[in-house]
């Protein structure tokens, strides 16, 4: 998958969706930054993609950026209020930064 995504890339380096399957793939690989990375170039192609918003938080909590996680989050609910997993993540990484709110019953952050 990583060499098909490479190749759409380079034929079409301004794909949005191609950056956001790369980083899903890198981070699944424990390959946070380069995730990081993949994901950011998504968003900056195409700002209101909530599914890339939500994964780059996932990504971010993981690696204890709580705060920036959440902006992640919320950002993925403003653009997509029916969003069900960036909600519990954003309830999950509330709970995990001494929130008020309540976390879903499966207490862990899922892209």
């Amino acid at each position: 998958a990583l060499n098909h995504y490479s190749m759409a890339l380079r034929l079409k380096p301004a794909f949005a969706d191609a950056y956001f399957n790369l980083g899903n793939l890198l981070a699944r690989q424990g390959k946070s930054d380069e995730a990081i990375i993949n994901f950011s170039l998504a968003l900056q192609l195409k700002p209101e993609f909530a599914e890339a918003h939500n994964s780059l938080g996932v990504v971010l909590a993981r690696r204890g950026k709580l705060k920036e996680a959440i902006d992640h989050f919320r950002e993925a609910i403003r653009i997509n209020p029916h969003f069900r997993q960036a909600h519990l993540n954003l309830n999950i990484a509330l709970q995990q930064a001494g929130g008020t709110e309540k976390p879903p019953a499966t207490g862990a952050i899922q892209p």
